[in-house]
């Protein structure tokens, strides 16, 4: 499908929505993280597109480990959704949002007994189980509560997303989920434990997906999985089919033209045609499906705004030294990870090098070995498709204080979260 970014130039100088990057760097400062509320919103709207006519068979939850402002959680809030955990602080997040805990999956290997408490009490829809461990913890705590846990079992299809190896979780290698032929045998436990609901079965192969191929092939394995269980005798009403469909990173982009990205809403219809139409579906059955999007909501409307403070040159290499860092923007020093670089004036040329920070790590960099805009000393730098696991990874390494956050609108804009200060940093500190 053809979308536009919600950014453009005007006299030169560029904007996110309507309003200048320059008003935004003179408002608030830099390091700076600004998000488009319009296309976080139409991403939103695209995914609700693909389940009219099954509103009460499809359930959206965020994937909020993407980007967690509560700002942000707002919208998704407003959009009917729900949202994916992996933490009792994001329980704590979605609360505070305004997102329903009837919506709420918790994810996550590693599940503390006081999380499981607090999603008990706070009425989730489901633990998604990763191990037997878990499950029977699960089991024993909700049973000391008088309360029945509603679950469902993360199924490790062993399917290769062709993805980044950091990113592939549906791997037999990879930490996450319950072994395909495993399966059979914990759901028999399951149904034998007490203070246990069975109600889903659910897979995720991994993030930036951008080939449906591999859906189909983990949800073709976990159905006929799904059949060889209710055979069994335990019903499973719900499948779990994750999130990670990708985005353009625009690095073959021209910014002029409408992206090229993933239709959401046929992402949707065809897992829907998968699960509940296809052959593979021998049972006839029609199941809730729950989707758990985060980057292709998030991720193309966040910019990280930097200012370039710096030329320097080592022989045949141009270092363009900026006040943003690999604690601000991690995703180029962890998976080599590319973000398109923009400049705030139109009119630069062109220059090869790397875009640096100042954190005193050779990885400190945002974009290494690469024909970036001729930056001069003072000139305001914009990293695109930063909205996901951008600030939520950021880090007070070098006891640097993190970004502050803004909401663009149109030509409004608004402060969604206060920059740091040194004190901050050392509040919870004792001498």
């Amino acid at each position: 499908m053809k979308e536009n970014l919600p950014v453009t130039y005007t006299d030169h100088r560029l904007h996110i929505e309507d309003v200048s990057v320059a008003e935004l760097v003179r408002s608030y400062g830099t390091p700076l993280y600004v998000y488009s509320a319009s296309y976080f919103e139409s991403r939103l709207d695209l995914y609700n597109r693909g389940k009219e006519g099954k509103e009460d068979s499809i359930q959206f939850c965020y994937g909020m480990k993407a980007s967690s402002n509560l700002a942000l959680l707002r919208l998704v809030a407003s959009r009917g959704w729900g949202a994916d955990i992996v933490s009792g602080g994001e329980l704590f997040r979605c609360q505070k949002a305004g997102i329903d805990p009837k919506k709420i999956v918790f994810s996550g290997v590693g599940k503390t007994e006081e999380e499981i408490r607090y999603a008990l009490e706070s009425e989730i829809h489901l633990f998604s189980v990763e191990s037997p461990s878990e499950l029977r913890t699960i089991s024993r705590i909700a049973a000391e509560m008088g309360k029945k846990a509603p679950v469902g079992i993360r199924i490790n299809p062993d399917v290769d997303p062709k993805t980044h190896p950091y990113i592939s979780t549906g791997l037999k290698e990879n930490k996450f989920g319950i072994g395909h032929d495993q399966a059979l045998e914990i759901y028999k436990e399951a149904a034998s434990l007490p203070g246990i609901q069975i109600k889903a079965a659910g897979f995720h192969i991994g993030s930036q997906l951008l080939d449906f191929s591999s859906y189909e092939e983990a949800a073709r394995r976990l159905l006929k999985l799904v059949h060889e269980i209710e055979a069994a005798g335990i019903s499973i009403d719900e499948i779990d089919v994750g999130g990670g469909l990708g985005i353009d990173y625009l690095e073959n982009h021209d910014l002029s033209q409408p992206l090229e990205t993933p239709d959401p809403a046929a992402f949707v219809k065809q897992i829907w045609q998968w699960i509940n139409e296809s052959d593979a579906n021998a049972s006839g059955k029609k199941r809730k499906i729950t989707f758990e999007p985060g980057r292709s909501v998030a991720g193309n409307s966040g910019f990280l705004i930097t200012r370039v403070l710096y030329r320097k040159s080592n022989e045949d290499r141009q270092f363009f030294i900026c006040d943003a860092a690999m604690n601000d923007l991690l995703r180029p020093s962890l998976y080599q990870a590319y973000h398109r670089v923009i400049p705030e004036n139109q009119s630069r040329g062109s220059s090869f090098g790397d875009l640096v920070g100042p954190v005193c790590e050779s990885g400190d960099f945002l974009a290494r070995g690469r024909e970036l805009p001729d930056f001069q000393e003072g000139d305001i730098a914009v990293l695109a498709s930063a909205g996901a696991y951008g600030f939520i990874m950021g880090s007070n390494y070098n006891t640097r204080p993190r970004a502050a956050e803004v909401l663009v609108r149109g030509n409004e804009h608004s402060l969604i979260r206060k920059r740091e200060t040194y004190d901050q940093l050392l509040e919870n500190e004792l001498l």
